[in-house]
């Protein structure tokens, strides 16, 4: 089966996998150069596939996939990303803090 012959679902969950996995090696790369933490670079790495997935959905496409893909990619930038969310949903209310040294 060549590339067109391959249904519009296909190529579409392809891509929003292929545009998840390079969002999250740019905010990989940020926290290699310390510009960011691993816990940050996790959250933004969700929130940006929260709105890719409600997108697609709005389009017509299934989530199919796209949940292991971010669970996969935000495993790579924080180890601790399970307990670091829920330190986040526990927090009221949830807030960012700059320039604070953490544990990473």
């Amino acid at each position: 089966m060549n590339f067109k012959e391959v249904p519009v679902e296909t190529k579409s969950s392809e891509a929003l996998k292929r545009a998840i996995r390079d969002y999250g090696a740019e905010r990989a790369r940020r926290v290699a150069l310390g510009y960011e933490t691993p816990r940050l670079a996790a959250l933004l790495a969700q929130k940006y596939v929260d709105g890719m997935i409600n997108t697609a959905m709005l389009l017509g496409h299934t989530s199919k996939g796209l949940y292991e893909c971010i669970d996969d990619t935000v495993s790579e930038l924080d180890t601790d990303w399970k307990p670091n969310m829920s330190k986040r949903w526990n927090g009221r209310p949830a807030d960012l803090a700059y320039n604070v040294p953490t544990e990473s």
